[in-house]
C-alpha cells in the first residue's frame, strides 16, 4: 500500500503539503502572540500587551490596507476592540490573559448578541 505522500493528487488539487497563505487577520495575531510571548518570558524588556499599538503592528505586517473597519468595545473592563478584516474579525479584550481572538464574522456576531441579551436581562 503507498504512504499517502506518494499518491497522486487529482489533477487541479493542491498536495496536502501545500498551505494556503495566511490570511491577514492570522498573520496579525501570530505577531501579537509572538509579542506577547516576549512579554511573558522577559516583561521588564517588552512592551505589556495592553500598550500594544494594533494598527501600528498591522501597518509594520501590511496588513492594515485589508481592515475593513475598527471598532471599540464595552468588554467587562470597558477595554475590548475589533479589528474587521473580510472574513474574520481580530478581537482585542484585555480582560484576558491572551488578549487575542481571532473569530468568523458569524462566531463574532453570536458572542454580541449574546452578550447583548445578558446584558439587558439580568
Amino acid at each position: 500500500m503507498p504512504a499517502v505522500c506518494d499518491e497522486e493528487q487529482p489533477e487541479g488539487e493542491s498536495a496536502a503539503d501545500e498551505f494556503a497563505e495566511p490570511t491577514p487577520g492570522e498573520r496579525l495575531l501570530y505577531a501579537l502572540g509572538q509579542l506577547w510571548w516576549r512579554w511573558r518570558v522577559s516583561p521588564e524588556s517588552a512592551v505589556p500587551p495592553r500598550r500594544l499599538d494594533i494598527e501600528a503592528v498591522a501597518r509594520i505586517l501590511g496588513v492594515w490596507s485589508d481592515v475593513e473597519f475598527v471598532q471599540e468595545g464595552e468588554g467587562e473592563g470597558g477595554d475590548e476592540s475589533f479589528v474587521h478584516f473580510r472574513g474574520e474579525v481580530l478581537v482585542a479584550d484585555h480582560s484576558e490573559r491572551f488578549p487575542w481572538t481571532l473569530m468568523d464574522p458569524r462566531e463574532w456576531a453570536g458572542r454580541q448578541e449574546a452578550r447583548e441579551f445578558w446584558r439587558y436581562h439580568h
